[in-house]
């Protein structure tokens, strides 16, 4: 979720020798670059919506191959406004997360943590892109919860979008 793998077939006439691989993504005419990588395997640490290019040069020194086919990625948009509230239900705790919908998203997953930036695990998968609204029962009272919601298009997942802190009272 808070990632994206991206694997290349690279057809590069210094991949015998190159010792590297310069790895850029591609939105409309922006290029940037994303990093360096040794193996076949990179993951763009904050993958953007919508439809992106990734390309690969190869590196061998201070020679640098001309970037290769590109590989097209189209993702989601993420998640807008996500906001989760305390409330009490009965006697039980709980704590209702809400977000707007996404165009075109099939379905929503749900995930928890109780830290900002790590530590998210998949709490509920929403199954109708029409429901918008998930109500957590598994909250302990004095702890503190963060929320995301990623939105789900066929194999292609959005960024993930983040709630404030959530204390439950």
């Amino acid at each position: 979720v808070d990632c994206l793998l991206v694997s290349f077939d690279y057809r590069f006439s210094l991949k015998d020798v190159a010792s590297g691989y310069r790895i850029y993504r591609k939105t409309g005419s922006k290029t940037t670059l994303l990093g360096t990588m040794t193996g076949e395997v990179f993951y763009d640490m904050k993958p953007v919506s919508g439809k992106a290019t990734y390309l690969a040069e190869a590196a061998s020194g201070t020679n640098v191959s001309s970037k290769g086919t590109g590989k097209g990625i189209t993702l989601p948009k993420a998640t807008k406004k996500v906001t989760a509230k305390a409330a009490k239900s009965g006697s039980k705790r709980i704590v209702k997360v809400s977000w707007k919908r996404v165009k075109d998203a099939k379905k929503y997953m749900i995930f928890r943590s109780n830290k900002s930036g790590s530590g998210f695990k998949r709490i509920a998968i929403i199954k109708k892109s029409k429901i918008v609204k998930y109500t957590d029962k598994k909250v302990k009272k004095g702890k503190k919860y963060f929320y995301r919601v990623v939105a789900v298009k066929g194999k292609t997942y959005s960024p993930a979008k983040a709630s404030k802190a959530i204390k439950v009272k």
